[in-house]
């Protein structure tokens, strides 16, 4: 039997993030913001602006925005400020989540 992934998410006990791209969300874009709804907190949800399914993979400048959120989510959850996290992303600058304004 096949396990559901979206099944898992309310045991999920360790810190969350879900980055999907901004033209994903007639398809994979859909299935991360599903399973962030079900995850337990801590928890957070990224859209790249501008971004596809294929470019957060496969294009380096999109790739970096997307390396840059997890840099400030995970320095998040490590204790640092934002202002320090900030510092250790590769370019902060490229996205504005809401936490990182």
């Amino acid at each position: 039997m096949l396990a559901d992934a979206m099944s898992y998410a309310p045991y999920l006990y360790t810190p969350f993030i879900g980055i999907y791209g901004e033209k994903t969300m007639v398809d994979t874009g859909l299935l991360t913001v599903s399973f962030f709804d079900k995850a337990l907190e801590p928890k957070e949800l990224v859209e790249i602006p501008g971004t596809s399914h294929v470019s957060l993979d496969d294009i380096a400048k999109d790739v970096g925005r997307a390396v840059a959120a997890m840099d400030v989510y995970s320095g998040n959850k490590a204790g640092l400020t934002l202002d320090q996290a900030r510092g250790t992303a590769h370019d902060a600058r490229s996205f504005s989540p809401a936490w990182a304004v």
